[in-house]
């Protein structure tokens, strides 16, 4: 900084004049374009916070619902359907015309077999079924000829109620 004052004040008045000139000039052409930047960059963000506060707002109803869901009881069967409930979800399923046989072994295990099923509808139904407390407790799958097609025999259990 002291070669610079000491350089400007080695040059003559009229040049230093000139440079003081030049030093402001080059000071608020510098300052405009923070001034510039900031303003576009404020209008930027002021469009950009309502959007912001729309997802924060969702995300605070989306976390009220799940603190709602999880405080409620999980809802399960009855004692007595287990074996109603399984072939009903057979019968969503499609799987009805492959059903060769459904037994219930006690009140809270039944086992179905199937002579030719879509492997993919067997995995869904079974979904399903997990969604109602239901679980598989024994498989034995065999793939057929036809890709895709399996038969399937399988206990399914689930708690008892207490």
């Amino acid at each position: 900084m002291n070669r610079l004052t000491d350089r400007l004040r080695s040059l003559p008045a009229a040049h230093r004049r000139i440079a003081l000139v030049a030093l402001v000039i080059a000071a608020m052409a510098f300052y405009g374009w923070l001034v510039m930047t900031a303003s576009q960059n404020r209008a930027r963000l002021l469009s950009v916070v309502p959007v912001l506060q729309g997802q924060a707002a969702q995300l605070e109803r989306h976390a009220a619902e799940y603190t709602t869901l999880r405080a409620k009881p999980v809802a399960s069967l009855a004692q007595s359907d287990l074996m109603t409930a399984v072939q009903s979800h057979v019968d969503q399923a499609g799987l009805s015309s492959a059903l060769v046989r459904i037994e219930a072994l006690d009140r809270n295990r039944v086992q179905i077999t199937f002579g030719s099923v879509v492997f993919a509808d067997w995995m869904k139904m079974l979904r399903d079924l997990q969604s109602q407390q239901t679980r598989l407790e024994t498989c034995r799958i065999e793939a057929l000829s036809t890709s895709g097609l399996v038969s399937i025999t399988a206990q399914l259990v689930r708690p008892p109620v207490q």
